[in-house]
């Protein structure tokens, strides 16, 4: 099951998982002040995987995102956020497994990219665990473009407007291949705000 969602304002969002596997998307393309709380009580034998695409200018954005498991069941979660011009966004992410939460998978992958040194992105991932039998990860990277990356790729001959742009996108993993209008939509709209992210830089 995919649900979509582009944030506008602030809001607290419960997640309301129907199907045995879940796929959420929220995309935060405005150039405005949000909170945004999510949270999902899993059930037993219930996965979900959660994406988050944050793009800020000049703008203050914080997220907390709370998921909490039951036995048997697994979480996947990808941050992604960009910050120009005195971008400054914040992010809490809480994956909690309560004693006797037996089988259980929780993983966290949060990636963010600053296109100058006036803006900000500060993360703060946790995983409160009271449980043994349980498989988890989580990894955080923030910081600029990969200079190793781009030079690789304009090494091939690609240019450096060209280079920047695919690597960009790759940070779109999880709604880019997805052929649901909604998601090839709002795919864009993220691939078109953040090159001109990358066009100021």
């Amino acid at each position: 099951m995919q649900n979509f969602k582009e944030l506008t304002k602030s809001e607290k969002i419960i997640l309301t998982l129907k199907d045995k596997t879940n796929n959420y998307f929220f995309i935060d393309v405005n150039n405005t002040n949000i909170n945004i709380n999510i949270e999902c009580n899993l059930k037993q034998h219930q996965d979900l995987n959660l994406y988050v695409y944050s793009l800020n200018k000049s703008s203050a954005k914080n997220f907390k995102i709370n998921i909490n498991h039951s036995p048997y069941s697994k979480s996947n979660t990808f941050i992604k956020t960009f910050a120009i011009n005195k971008g400054n966004t914040n992010i809490e992410l809480i994956s909690t497994i309560n004693k006797n939460n037996t089988n259980v998978e929780a993983h966290q992958t949060i990636d963010g990219i600053l296109f100058d040194d006036l803006s900000k992105i500060n993360v703060i991932p946790s995983m409160v665990v009271d449980s043994n039998s349980i498989k988890s990860s989580h990894s955080v990277n923030i910081g600029n473009i990969n200079p190793e990356q781009l030079f690789y790729l304009m090494s091939r001959g690609i240019s450096k407007d060209k280079s920047t742009a695919l690597l960009l996108d790759s940070m779109f993993s999880g709604i880019k291949d997805l052929k649901d209008k909604q998601a090839v939509d709002l795919y864009e709209k993220l691939n078109k705000t953040l090159l001109s992210f990358a066009s100021q830089k």
